[in-house]
């Protein structure tokens, strides 16, 4: 029996043409892992151990049975057109991995080399040699006795996506098994199916999140996104797929959002109910002060009233009980102020600042309105584009972060360009601090000045949040 807990000594290089990529080779990233780790998790390994490191952000595409194939590393993207592309080889053999970075078992002493080069490469010796790890298959691996049964599936709007919805696929795995390694299952189960090929784009210390499935790819730019749901409770899941670990009986769909859909996530459902619980609560408080009221009654009246307009819930719940000829507004119950607390209006104010020198456009004025409290600040920017559908609000793009939400790449027409460190940096205006989530999470105060400024800076908001 082949024995995994000793460490192993592994090595990783990146390699290009320096004439033609004009970016210096950074240094080797050497390391000790347990015998049998996956040249993938090595990877991540080097990533969380150097945030700004060239593993810290890579991009890849799934295949079925052969597993993760790179597709970008440290800015440096496969191009077709230039027939210029990642490819992984065995230093020591010059062999090119017979299988992806998900599937590949690098051996002690071994050092795997990253090289971005020209296809077919005549630099290496060929696929005459042999790499001198091994490959790993997703669906060989025996699932030990304690096992569950998951279901995943797909979701969309056929209207604007034009083909049908695959049917769910079920299957027993192992109880603490990742939602990536079940979807790679299921590919390595079903080459042809919708499961086969998918993208993901990885982020140090956080994870992959799909950015691609079944063919069809998010684009920001329409507010298009991949979002994961339990499918039993309507939650929103955290969307690093490496990270969520599916529970006995549920099902998790990958669904794909379009801008033409209302959607409704898990917190806003509860919040919903938990008001018309609320409500409910007022009337028993109210029916029982009534059956135990020593006075006689001569009228009791309930009046519930529920509007509902997006993502903003007012509920009023008034009860009204005349005792004799002495009426009793029930105004001062603990739950009443709750719910009449809850349709406060706040005044909110959003504003775009980026230095004229870079952008050659005059600043637009801020906007400000009334929102209910708690109103998300999506809703705000959503609410500023519908009232002026040539302002600068119109129109922007976002990239989600798992657990941070989605932060603004572009607005107004001027996108972040990485290359001249330009980047969208959403603040308070009052504090001068990021704010700490994305704009689908962040609910901002009364009196509240929130700025989407454009700035030249080494980072973005979502590095500037997740690096310190």
């Amino acid at each position: 029996m082949t024995v995994h807990s000793f460490q192993i000594t592994v090595t990783l290089k990146l390699e290009w043409n320096v004439t033609v990529i004009d970016k210096p080779i950074p240094a080797s990233y050497t390391t000790k892992v347990p015998n049998g780790t996956l040249l993938i998790d090595i990877m991540n390994k080097a990533a969380d151990s150097e945030k700004q490191g060239p593993f810290d952000e890579y991009k890849s595409t799934y295949y079925s049975v052969m597993g993760y194939f790179i597709t970008t590393i440290n800015g440096i993207e496969n191009d077709p057109s230039a027939k210029s592309y990642w490819m992984i080889n065995d230093e020591q053999t010059g062999a090119s991995l017979k299988c992806g970075v998900s599937s590949y078992v690098p051996v002690n002493g071994s050092t795997t080399l990253f090289r971005f080069t020209q296809f077919p490469s005549h630099s290496s010796h060929g696929n005459n040699a042999n790499a001198s790890g091994s490959c790993k298959s997703h669906s060989n691996i025996p699932v030990p006795p304690s096992t569950i049964t998951v279901t995943i599936g797909m979701e969309w709007n056929p209207d604007v996506i034009k083909k049908p919805i695959p049917p769910p696929y079920t299957t027993k795995v192992a109880r603490g098994t990742t939602l990536t390694e079940i979807i790679n299952k299921v590919a390595d189960k079903n080459p042809e199916g919708p499961f086969n090929k998918y993208s993901s784009t990885y982020y140090g210390g956080q994870g992959h999140f799909i950015t691609a499935m079944n063919g069809t790819k998010e684009d920001s730019t329409k507010d298009w996104l991949w979002k994961i749901y339990d499918k039993a409770t309507g939650e929103l899941l955290p969307s690093f797929v490496d990270k969520y670990k599916p529970q006995e009986g549920s099902t998790t769909i990958l669904k794909f959002i379009t801008s033409m859909e209302s959607e409704s996530s898990a917190s806003e459902t509860l919040a919903r109910m938990g008001l018309i619980v609320l409500c409910i609560s007022a009337i028993v408080e109210g029916l029982l002060f009534f059956f135990t009221s020593r006075n006689t009654v001569s009228s009791c009246c309930v009046e519930l009233i529920f509007q509902i307009d997006f993502r903003i819930l007012s509920a009023y719940c008034l009860l009204q009980i005349s005792i004799g000829h002495q009426q009793i507004i029930y105004k001062n119950s603990t739950l009443f102020n709750y719910i009449k607390n809850e349709m406060a209006l706040i005044t909110v104010t959003i504003g775009i600042q980026w230095d004229t020198k870079i952008v050659d456009k005059p600043i637009p004025p801020p906007y400000t309105t009334k929102v209910s409290q708690g109103t998300f600040l999506i809703d705000i920017v959503k609410k500023a584009a519908n009232e002026d559908v040539t302002g600068p609000f119109n129109k922007y793009s976002t990239t989600y972060y798992g657990n941070l939400g989605d932060l603004v790449i572009a607005m107004d027409g001027v996108e972040q360009d990485p290359a001249r460190k330009l980047y969208w940096m959403i603040r308070d205006k009052q504090t001068g601090k990021l704010i700490p989530t994305g704009i689908d999470q962040y609910q901002p105060q009364d009196g509240s000045t929130t700025v989407f400024s454009y700035e030249e800076t080494g980072m973005s908001h979502y590095e500037r949040l997740t690096r310190g």
